[in-house]
């Protein structure tokens, strides 16, 4: 997969920069995984944000406990790939920040760590592997979003917060179906429903 060949911004990002680029990468993450996504904004004076402390919100799946019984039990194949794609989503905002600064950032990210922390604790037996399939999940959440058609997506959905603030889980299939017209018109001769159908299968 080619890879993002936008250099790393040299200047210091404001606070709404990292929050729309931080946003955009959750909800560009949960729409490639087929994640659940209602909206997604950064604008801090929305109770949401209030209520989370955050500058800028994406829903996220929540799950059960007797999800994760049936994980170690180890008759979750399906339930396990549901959570390490929650994962990705969770590690998605930090990536795409990390992406842009041209360096692992975590700033903002307390509340994704916590609630991603917890999912991979319980899906595990140990500290070791909670580490291990933790760093692997962030690889390939690094790799996905810093693919060039995908980091075309990340930008194209923070432009759009930055000036609009917030945006339904529509608008934002919508921001990233228009970039997949356009690699699919320069560069791929599949159709793009063709395309997003392929795109399910490589993720």
């Amino acid at each position: 997969m080619a890879k993002a060949k936008k250099k790393a911004t040299k200047r210091k990002l404001t606070a709404r920069e990292r929050a729309a680029y931080h946003e955009a990468g959750h909800a560009v993450m949960a729409v490639l995984l087929r994640g659940r996504l209602a909206s997604v904004t950064i604008d801090s004076n929305r109770k949401v944000c209030k209520d989370r402390g955050a500058a800028g919100v994406t829903a996220h799946r929540k799950f059960a406990g007797n999800d994760f019984d049936e994980i170690r039990s180890g008759r979750g194949a399906r339930k396990r790939r549901l959570i390490e794609r929650a994962v990705q989503v969770y590690y998605a905002g930090s990536v795409a920040v990390s992406i842009l600064v041209g360096r692992t950032d975590w700033e903002g990210a307390g509340k994704d760590l916590e609630e991603l922390g917890d999912l991979l604790w319980r899906i595990t037996l140990s500290e070791e592997e909670a580490v291990a399939y933790g760093r692997w999940l962030w690889i390939r959440t690094r790799n996905i979003l810093s693919g060039e058609r995908f980091w075309a997506m990340v930008e194209a959905v923070a432009e759009a917060l930055l000036e609009r603030e917030t945006l339904t889980a529509k608008e934002v299939r919508t921001i990233m179906g228009d970039r997949v017209n356009r690699f699919w018109s320069k560069e791929c001769k599949t159709h793009p429903s063709r395309l997003w159908a392929l795109l399910e299968v490589i993720l």
